[in-house]
């Protein structure tokens, strides 16, 4: 039996909910096959992915034994969760602001991850959803809807996720929870002379720039941090390009992110990240299709687009580690 069937059990018979996933394949990044796979070695084997999560252990080694090498999936909620620290993103950092104003986390089961951050577990009796962003650049929680990967798998960096301290898990601190938990922010209109321009920014880019910033403004809790990110990772694409001013698209953004409730610290650290990655591959608009009319801003694809660098719009209810 392989390591990974025994910590699938293992952890199925504490209770936690175990599913098989895929893992670095020798041919590519991942054993789906897809050389262009969205999660490389971290999304589920099963049809129904967490939601056919399960302590049996019947059902448990049967999985293992048809893909003895699955990483092994821990579906998160029903008492546990994990605080998830991404060092490239602030985590790091975050975490010590937040220890330094509350005090240090109580000790509990911790992984390091194989992309060099940590899981910490906790337990955890209210039904918390997924977050991301909520504590601090660089930290998403894992809850209702949401899995990690668990050791001993492995990482597309070639590094496995190990234990770096395992025994009973530790309540979630009250701040903590508080802080998940607080109601809906106060919202104000965006004032449209915030989205004013240079005179010679071209319609294409203000016209960009207007609708990113309304959709941040109107972005729902547990949104607003991703949807932020995303918006200045686009928008820096652009700047990257020469079509706006990074200054101006800051200063919007800022507007932005206030109008939906996000703090000052948080909005600044999400859009100067975003910024700076978006920059690194600058997109121009497509050419007009001769005798169709104007180009529709919203739906038009632009060369060199992309998708933002893994990890970097991780902050969606229910998406994967």
């Amino acid at each position: 039996m392989s390591a990974q069937a025994l910590a699938a059990l293992d952890y199925a018979r504490r209770g936690w909910r175990v599913f098989p996933c895929h893992a670095p394949g020798r041919g590519g990044p991942c054993t789906c096959g897809a050389r262009d796979c969205a999660s490389p070695a971290k999304h589920p084997r099963t049809r129904h992915g967490l939601h056919d999560a399960s302590t049996d252990p019947t059902q448990v080694a049967a999985w293992w034994r048809r893909w003895p090498a699955g990483n092994v999936g821990i579906r998160t909620g029903d008492g546990v969760v994990v605080l998830d620290v991404d060092p490239a993103h602030g985590g790091a950092r975050s975490l010590a602001d937040l220890e330094a104003a509350h005090g240090r986390l109580p000790a509990t089961a911790v992984v390091r991850t194989g992309g060099a951050g940590l899981h910490l577990y906790f337990a955890c009796t209210e039904p918390l959803r997924n977050s991301a962003g909520a504590l601090g650049p660089g930290l998403d929680v894992r809850g209702e809807g949401g899995y990690i990967i668990a050791p001993p798998s492995w990482h597309t960096s070639g590094a496995p996720y190990r234990w770096s301290a395992r025994g009973p898990l530790a309540p979630l601190p009250d701040w903590v929870l508080g802080a998940l938990v607080r109601p809906e922010p106060e919202r104000r209109q965006l004032d449209p002379a915030s989205l004013r321009v240079g005179p010679g920014t071209g319609a294409w880019a203000a016209a960009a720039l207007d609708g990113e910033a309304r959709r941040v403004a109107a972005a729902a809790v547990g949104q607003r941090n991703h949807t932020l990110n995303r918006s200045a990772f686009v928008l820096g694409q652009l700047v990257g390009a020469g079509h706006l001013d990074a200054g101006e698209v800051t200063a919007v953004l800022h507007q932005a992110a206030g109008a939906a409730g996000l703090g000052e610290r948080e909005a600044a650290a999400t859009v100067a990240s975003g910024l700076a990655a978006g920059e690194r591959l600058p997109r121009h608009p497509a050419p007009r299709p001769a005798g169709r009319g104007p180009v529709d801003l919203r739906t038009v694809e632009l060369p060199g687009a992309g998708r933002p660098p893994p990890g970097l719009c991780s902050a969606a209810d229910g998406l994967m580690p």
